[in-house]
């Protein structure tokens, strides 16, 4: 009896694996194939913004993201740059303070809490239309402001994730492995928003829609916790590949 559960049990787990990442895939392709792609709406329409970046003791980060966030191409009176430090004691709160004419400002918490609790607080103080949620290692390439904000024209729209590119530190391309990997991921981000909303995203680079947003646990994820938040209160959550974020691949 044993052995007879075992084989079932070693062929039901062939077939979730089968499944995720086969037959889900082949699932969403064949639902899609004749659907419209998204509007990725590259009209003149530009919300005010509040840009959050998270962090904890990313001191040897922390400025090249300031300084790549303020050569974004967006509109400087449109959107504003707050840093949430989660309890951070490496220097990185001084570093940032040094930004502060530049429009810069830091939300500090005590003591480490948690990604979720630093960003919902930094997300209290914010004054823009849309959230854009990154991390201290994520580098946006000119134009993601611009093109990440651009489908929220569509009323129907909550959340947006852009394309998290990784590269080597030489900013080289990774290795094919890891790129048939985050081919895959992105594929599977395009079909899912083409039928309907994605279930996740890019904790590196999203934006959320002011009304979309419902405060979470402080133990959920955010990239799973506020998209799923927007979808249940009647919103899309779509995917724009033309919003690239880079992040250096891990060693």
């Amino acid at each position: 009896m044993s052995f007879i559960l075992a084989h079932i049990f070693l062929i039901c787990f062939f077939l979730i694996i089968l499944y995720v990442y086969f037959g889900y895939p082949v699932l969403l392709w064949l639902l899609t194939r004749r659907s419209q792609d998204v509007d990725l709406f590259t009209g003149d329409a530009k919300p005010s913004i509040s840009l959050i970046i998270t962090a904890h003791n990313e001191i040897e980060v922390i400025e090249r993201k300031i300084q790549n966030t303020l050569a974004l191409t967006y509109p400087k009176e449109s959107f504003e740059i707050i840093v949430a430090s989660d309890g951070s004691d490496d220097g990185m709160d001084e570093a940032v303070t040094r930004y502060a004419d530049m429009g810069v400002r830091l939300h500090r918490l005590p003591k480490r809490s948690g990604k979720t609790p630093a960003l919902m607080g930094a997300v209290a103080e914010a004054c823009g239309e849309i959230f854009v949620f990154s991390d201290a290692n994520a580098m946006y390439e000119p134009d993601a402001l611009t093109h990440l904000i651009a489908p929220f024209r569509d009323e129907q729209v909550g959340c947006v994730c852009g394309k998290l590119r990784y590269v080597n530190p030489s900013d080289t391309s990774i290795s094919d492995g890891e790129r048939m990997y985050w081919d895959y991921e992105n594929r599977m981000k395009e079909w899912e928003s083409r039928f309907n909303s994605l279930i996740g995203v890019n904790g590196s680079i999203y934006a959320l829609r002011r009304s979309a947003y419902t405060p979470l646990d402080p133990d959920l994820s955010d990239d799973y916790g506020f998209p799923l938040a927007a979808y249940a209160a009647g919103y899309r959550v779509v995917y724009q590949p033309l919003a690239v974020s880079r992040e250096e691949a891990p060693a």
